[in-house]
């Protein structure tokens, strides 16, 4: 937000920070609703979070007048109630179960995946910074939306296949 001097940014993140422990614990256990094939619930649930928050109540809050931060708040709204959501479908262990041993097998199968997606994001940031800073942030957003209309069969395709093969694969390596 720095480079635009837009301080209208800087407090749309600072509120959009408060959803990030929020996606952890809606990560955990929507993986575990994939992993138990219970994608019934996964599609209600995100189904159901993001037209009560994202739709319903962006619309109601922009209608009384909260202009773009209608949007900031029923983004936020739809990552908690999904969150919790999530959170009763799937319960969550936090006893500390995780040894030595366990990390290193962790990080052993996860190194290359997850180095994949800190490079491929950096590449991404790389990209937004020199098109914003060489034509501004307008040229940027209408970059972006452009990027994200190419991008959108990959990752509409991609995302599904993700999320249905890779539970299935798993299980029939823990079959073996």
């Amino acid at each position: 937000s720095l480079h635009f001097l837009d301080e209208r940014l800087s407090q749309i993140l600072q509120l959009m920070c408060v959803v990030f422990p929020f996606v952890g614990l809606k990560s955990v256990s929507s993986g575990l609703c994939q992993r138990k094939f219970k994608f019934k619930q996964i599609a209600l649930i995100n189904f159901s979070s993001y037209f009560l928050c994202s739709c319903i109540c962006a619309i109601v809050l922009a209608y009384a007048g909260y202009g773009y931060y209608s949007l900031v708040i029923g983004f936020i709204l739809n990552q908690i109630l999904s969150s919790v959501a999530f959170l009763y479908f799937e319960k969550l262990d936090f006893s500390p179960a995780l040894r030595g041993g366990h990390i290193v097998e962790i990080f052993k199968y996860s190194k290359w995946y997850v180095s994949g997606l800190l490079v491929n994001n950096l590449a991404s940031q790389v990209d937004n910074v020199l098109v914003g800073k060489s034509f501004g942030a307008s040229e940027l957003g209408l970059y972006s939306r452009g990027y994200q209309f190419l991008i959108a069969p990959a990752i509409l395709i991609g995302g599904i296949v993700d999320k249905v093969l890779f539970p299935l694969i798993s299980k029939k390596k823990r079959e073996q």
